[in-house]
């Protein structure tokens, strides 16, 4: 689990997608790795959403990593600590690019590491994405800080609602959508600065098994690794997605991190284990509305009593 690991590769293959948004690319590089230091984050309360975790997310083949674990286990911490979006409170969070080290809390290393891990949250679109605003001109704005020209934009906008099966609501706004297809566009903003990783929070959220299976088939099939919080386990074994690894978090600790199979049985288990916990507290607990009355004695003389 710990460790320096291996490089991050590109996956073999490359959409027409892919290769309208790697030209130019000022983030261009074939590998990342991700490490974590004794990373973690304590909110204001004092609390830790995610205790120091040492962790390395440098892969080995051409696979996924999921991250399991129940409400408020740490998992949303810790894609936020991976993409960028909390600096760790304790330890650090680095990544190297092609053999250059590269710090999110260093302000010249952020906005390339924003390019380098694309984000994936339909719950938290950039900006340029409003309720109000169609998809097709929030495209337009969101691609304005590549220094394109209204052409280029048009094109690779047309191919990114195309590549996510969302051209046919191109001028629908994003407040209008449903939940499978605002999914659908959260990977397609993702994608469009050419990440050499995603980092993707419940991706598959609140859709059904159809729409589940729609948003895992196109966000699985990028030329990228992506690693994902789910509570959907059964799909984390499913081959045609290829995850190769599954990191199980409980009460903001890793505690498990290994293959999908033997991750599944894992979490079953810990769930199990809580399940039975809550039960004997339960049984051992006396209710607080239970009083205890002498034998003969009328309510009346026993409140006098307790008195």
């Amino acid at each position: 689990m710990n460790g320096a690991g291996t490089a991050l590769p590109r996956m073999p293959g490359m959409s027409l997608l892919d290769s309208l948004l790697r030209r130019g690319s000022p983030a261009g590089a074939s590998r990342v790795d991700i490490n974590l230091e004794r990373a973690a984050y304590r909110y204001g309360d004092g609390t830790y959403g995610l205790e120091p975790t040492s962790l390395d997310l440098a892969y080995r083949d051409d696979g996924h990593t999921a991250i399991i674990g129940l409400n408020g286990a740490g998992k949303s911490t810790l894609v936020a600590l991976l993409g960028g979006r909390f600096l760790p409170t304790e330890g650090k969070v680095l990544l190297q690019a092609d053999g250059t080290a590269l710090s999110p809390d260093r302000r010249g290393d952020a906005r390339r590491i924003q390019r380098l891990v694309g984000v994936v949250d339909a719950m938290d679109l950039p900006r340029e994405f409003r309720d109000d605003v169609p998809l097709e001109e929030g495209f337009l704005a969101y691609l304005k800080d590549r220094h394109l020209n209204l052409s280029e934009r048009t094109a690779r906008t047309g191919a990114a609602l195309n590549a996510f099966d969302l051209l046919e609501v191109r001028h629908t706004t994003v407040g209008s959508l449903d939940m499978e297809r605002r999914h659908l566009l959260a990977v397609a903003i993702a994608m469009s600065h050419d990440p050499v990783v995603l980092v993707a929070d419940e991706p598959m959220r609140g859709m059904d098994e159809r729409g589940t299976a729609h948003v895992a088939s196109r966000l699985f099939s990028q030329q990228v690794p992506v690693v994902f919080t789910t509570h959907n386990v059964d799909l984390t074994v499913q081959e045609d997605y290829r995850v190769r690894r599954t990191i199980v978090l409980d009460d903001a600790h890793v505690v498990f991190d290994g293959a999908c199979g033997d991750a599944r049985r894992f979490y079953t288990r810990l769930i199990r284990s809580k399940i039975q916990r809550m039960g004997s507290n339960a049984s051992a607990t006396p209710s607080s509305t239970m009083r205890t009355l002498p034998l003969n004695s009328s309510a009346s003389g026993s409140s006098d009593s307790a008195r």
